[in-house]
Formats: structure tokens, C-alpha cells, sequence
């Protein structure tokens, strides 16, 4: 279902938003995309990711979190934020991923400062962060693919990871009718994930794809209808 419906929380960190974007925005490799573009696509990505519900008052907040646990009770995954910036562990409760760390290792200094204890309090930060990952990934991506599905690509990438982003495109280039520079119909239909339910009966593919979809077609449009001057 499209949703018109602007969480008000959104209001509170608009001017953040809109000054990350414009400052670290130039680390993408060139496109037609311009900040009114960029804009609406963050503010639907940080919805999607921190918006249990539209009226809930973690939804676009700093301090939003999910939190799953191994059947043995230990932490399984957390995730922090705007972006849901995570970490998971191992049944035996070692790190086996851990976003933050990974990307302050890229990004000392535009980093610095953030860290697991206070990044819910850290709301530049956040932001910040979200846009230097999500770069790492439209960047990693060929230059000759359609705005549109590059930006599908890369959220597919922000979700999943971008290992599988090249395991999809190639499986897509090898399978008759398949264009592995189009997302839309071609990429989104390939399954390198497998079939094993992870929540609320669907696969990790299931969670991937609706979260393109999500983001891109469901959310994203009513941004546009934001006055960013």
C-alpha cells in the first residue's frame, strides 16, 4: 500500500538530513540524480528502517531499535538508528558482522567520535554514516546502469549486502532474458539466498526484494512532495 503520511519526526531532523546529503553526495560517481533526488530516497530509506509504525515515537529517531535473539536466548542481531546500523552474533554470541566498526576502519575522521555506546545520541552521525555506507555500495556499482536501478542495486545492497548484488547480477547474466543491468523484473527475480524462513515467514530474498520495493515505490514518492528550498 503507498503511503502519503509524514512522520513527524521527520520535520525535527529535516535540515540534517539535507545538510549530509549535500555535503558527502559528491562521493557518488556521476549521475543524473541531483539532491531533490537524493532527498525523498533517504528520507524513504530511514523510514523503512526506523518505522515500526508511522506514528511511533521511535519512527525516524536517533534511538530506534531492533533487537533478535538465538532460540537460546542470546542476542542474534541489533540494529541502531535512522539506518538501522548493525551489528550480529554468532549462537555462541561472537561478532560475526559488525557495521560500525567495519565502517569507521573506512571513514576515521568522518566517523570519529561514534561509537556502540553513544551512536543512538549521535544523530549527525547517524546520517552521516548511512550515506557513506550506502555510497560505498552505488559506487561499487558500473557506471552504465540506469539511474533508477543502480539506485535499486545499491538498496538491495544496503539491505543484503553487496556480495550478493554481484552473485545476482551474474546468476541474472547467465539465465536466458535475464539483463543483469536492469533491477526491475530481472535481478529483483533471481534467488541466491535460498529458501530458509528467517522472520515472519519469509526468506531473506522475500525481506530483500520488499525492501526495494518498499523504499523505492511505496515510500519514497510523498518525499517529493516536501518543500526541501
Amino acid at each position: 500500500m503507498i503511503s502519503t503520511y509524514i512522520p513527524k519526526n521527520f520535520y525535527y531532523h529535516k535540515s540534517n538530513l539535507t545538510t549530509t546529503v549535500d555535503r558527502y553526495t559528491n562521493r557518488f560517481q556521476p549521475s543524473i540524480f541531483i539532491k531533490y533526488n537524493w532527498y525523498p530516497y533517504f528520507s524513504s530509506l530511514i523510514e523503512h528502517e526506523s518505522c515500526i509504525t508511522l506514528t511511533n515515537s521511535r519512527c525516524w529517531s536517533s534511538r530506534s531499535e531492533l533487537n533478535t535473539k538465538w532460540p537460546n536466548g542470546k542476542q542474534r542481531e541489533q540494529g541502531i538508528g535512522f539506518g538501522q546500523i548493525t551489528r550480529a552474533y554468532t549462537q555462541s554470541g561472537v561478532i560475526r558482522l559488525d557495521v560500525l566498526t567495519d565502517l569507521k576502519k573506512r571513514y576515521p575522521s568522518e566517523l570519529n567520535g561514534l561509537t556502540w555506546g553513544n551512536i543512538k545520541d549521535k544523530p549527525q552521525l547517524q546520517m552521516r554514516a548511512i550515506i557513506l555506507l550506502w555510497s560505498d555500495n552505488f559506487n561499487r556499482l558500473p557506471s552504465h546502469i540506469p539511474d533508477f536501478d543502480k539506485l535499486a542495486m545499491a538498496d538491495s545492497a544496503y539491505n543484503g549486502g553487496y556480495g550478493y548484488i554481484l552473485k545476482d547480477r551474474k546468476t541474472c547474466g547467465l539465465k536466458a532474458n535475464c539483463n543483469p543491468d536492469l533491477w526491475f523484473n530481472n535481478v529483483e527475480t533471481i534467488n541466491n539466498r535460498g529458501n530458509k524462513i528467517l522472520y515472519g515467514n519469509r526468506t531473506a530474498n522475500m525481506i530483500n526484494r520488499h525492501h526495494v520495493k518498499d523504499v523505492l515505490l511505496d515510500r519514497m514518492g510523498k518525499y517529493y512532495t516536501i518543500d526541501w528550498d
